[in-house]
């Protein structure tokens, strides 16, 4: 074999190391690029799912609190409307206590 073989050779050698070399370098590249996108992915789906759970709590606590709210108003009348009773009116609804234990379980 010729010098001017060996030579060509050995370049040819050369360069088939160095594409090696480069495309190594660039798979190493594609993989970290890989990776940082998956990591940056992963955390805005779960900042997006963090915030439709947030979303989805506050709606439901508005909804809670909206029907709530009648059956609230009504409990507060009707403790108001005890709170304020008279004697008189205390005195009449003792008495139709007693006269229905009396009638239910007759003349004791």
């Amino acid at each position: 074999m010729s010098v001017d073989a060996i030579i060509k050779v050995k370049e040819a050698e050369e360069r088939a190391k160095e594409m090696i070399e480069s495309a190594k370098k660039e798979a190493e590249r594609i993989i970290i690029e890989a990776e940082e996108i998956s990591t940056k992915t992963s955390s805005e789906i779960l900042d997006n799912a963090n915030k439709e759970k947030v979303d989805i709590l506050s709606k439901g606590e508005e909804k809670g609190k909206l029907l709530a709210e009648p059956i609230i108003k009504k409990s507060q009348y009707k403790a108001e409307k005890i709170i304020n009773m008279t004697d008189d009116d205390l005195s009449e609804i003792v008495n139709l206590v007693v006269e229905r234990i009396v009638i239910d379980n007759g003349n004791s």
